[in-house]
């Protein structure tokens, strides 16, 4: 018995919500998103409130029961409201600076990453050190956040590197001398 997946998701007023065969589509303020499912799956609207039921009692479909209720909060919290990753860099002369839709890095490399940002993705540079990664897509805006970080990882000896907000960096003693 799947725990979460047999919980019910709560549709809010502001979105459309459509049900085909095994795709869902739906519609809010900040996007539109489509999700396909496999066919194991059958999805129930009742008074504002979806109910998601497994058609086989198979290990395979009780794990995909509670993994697709998981996806379609993700999704409808998405269009309701943005996700947010917010980057910030530690270290001297590490900027961001950004241009159209071309976010530049320099990070103490002998060349600047460059990357290209997906037009789903809204992205603001609040200060040369610190920037804004917003989307209705949860998978987008992490996957785009951790490919920046993947350029600087935080080093745990001086602490520089591209960090998430809140996040702290445990720093290791380094050599000591006799």
């Amino acid at each position: 018995m799947s725990r979460v997946g047999n919980k019910p998701i709560e549709i809010p007023e502001n979105i459309e919500f459509e049900i085909l065969d095994n795709k869902i589509k739906i519609k809010g303020p900040y996007g539109c998103l489509y999700k396909e499912f496999l066919s194991i799956i059958h999805f129930e609207i009742k008074q504002n409130n979806l109910f998601i039921t497994r058609l086989v009692e198979t290990k395979k479909a009780k794990a995909y029961h509670g993994l697709i209720r998981v996806l379609i909060q993700n999704i409808i919290l998405g269009v309701t409201k943005n996700y947010v990753k917010i980057l910030h860099l530690e270290g001297i002369g590490f900027k961001f600076s950004k241009e159209l839709n071309l976010l530049t890095i320099n990070v103490g490399y002998t060349h600047p990453f460059k990357f290209l940002i997906p037009d789903t993705l809204n992205v603001q540079i609040n200060s040369t050190t610190k920037i804004q990664i917003a989307g209705p897509n949860k998978e987008e805006v992490t996957l785009f956040a951790d490919s920046i970080r993947r350029i600087k990882f935080p080093e745990p000896y001086k602490g520089k590197g591209i960090l998430y907000e809140g996040e702290q960096i445990i720093k290791k003693i380094g050599k000591t001398r006799r």
